[in-house]
């Protein structure tokens, strides 16, 4: 690995230590770091109406090789609160991170 793979790896186990939030995938808790958004606020904001149904996404990032085999789309990350991150899309990994964007309910 370059040097700059090796601080971007240093830097996200930092990244987990500190703010990591442990999921349930497969039945296995494994460390990731989640964003959560409520996608119905933006478009709320653009039609200016409210809405009290929300729609809530979420970013996993977690590092590769954390699940085996990787994660798929419609696997489910399950947290602490009981709610259910459904995998919608994967992104392209660096080989250090692997990330997804979810739908939340």
């Amino acid at each position: 690995m370059s040097a700059a793979s090796d601080m971007l790896s240093e830097g996200f186990l930092a990244l987990l230590e500190t703010s990591g939030e442990t999921l349930t995938l497969r039945r296995t808790p494994t460390i990731t770091v989640t964003g959560v958004v409520d996608r119905s606020l933006e478009r709320a904001k653009r039609k200016q109406e409210v809405n009290f149904d929300p729609e809530r996404a979420s970013m996993i990032a977690v590092k590769s090789a954390a699940s085996t085999p990787a994660a798929q789309v419609g696997e489910t990350f399950t947290d602490a609160h009981g709610r259910r991150h459904r995998i919608a899309t994967v992104l392209p990994t660096d080989g250090l991170v692997e990330r997804f964007r979810c739908d939340v309910t």
